[in-house]
């Protein structure tokens, strides 16, 4: 029985994404909060959520018009899931802090992106970072950076590192283009280390 719920509760990518945001947001969000902050349609996120409220694991109350979704914390499961998301970001956390150890100066900001700032990492995928730098010049500083730092990152973590370095003003000019990648990153992206991106705009 156990064997099963457990099956049921880890049964795809979407799922976990809305537990973590669950997780995250212990006042609760709505459906069409998870499913933003997620990375999936609100259908989906709701579908979702309405079998995960079925199991117990989710609370469902109503806020106006809206409903608001929590994690369930008399719950075991709920329980068992805090647990692991907490060792989890304590995980991420002591990798970045590996990552940016020494972090150049000339380095004025530092953002963790893709698969492992939205909580999809899996076996293989890189840990992905923006540096943001003041000169064209100190490109090549970080670039080096970076290559000595990847190589304790993949001893200790079995992940290697994928950095972009961008000037200030390149990460403007693409944000002010309508760039995919640069609204996602302000968007989802963690700032690791000094300024928030929304500073560069």
């Amino acid at each position: 029985m156990t064997h099963n719920i457990l099956e049921s509760l880890f049964s795809g990518k979407a799922r976990l994404a809305v537990l973590r945001r669950l997780y995250e947001a212990p006042e609760g969000l709505t459906g069409r909060e998870a499913a933003r902050l997620a990375g999936f349609s609100h259908q989906q996120a709701h579908n979702e959520l309405r079998q995960l409220a079925a199991l117990g694991i989710v609370t469902v109350q109503r806020a106006g018009a809206a409903l608001l979704f929590r994690l369930n914390g008399k719950n075991w499961l709920a329980g068992f899931l805090e647990m692991a998301f907490k060792k989890e970001k304590e995980w991420l956390g002591s990798l970045l802090k590996d990552a940016s150890t020494g972090l150049p100066a000339c380095v004025t900001s530092l953002v963790l992106y893709g698969s492992a700032a939205t909580g999809a990492l899996r076996p293989g995928s890189d840990i992905d970072l923006l540096a943001i730098v003041a000169r064209a010049a100190d490109k090549k500083t970080a670039l080096a950076y970076f290559a000595e730092r990847s190589s304790l990152i993949l001893e200790r973590y079995n992940l290697p590192l994928s950095p972009l370095v961008l000037t200030g003003a390149e990460y403007s000019a693409k944000y002010r283009q309508n760039d995919d990648f640069a609204r996602d990153v302000l968007k989802r992206g963690l700032v690791v280390k000094g300024k928030l991106l929304t500073e560069l705009l």
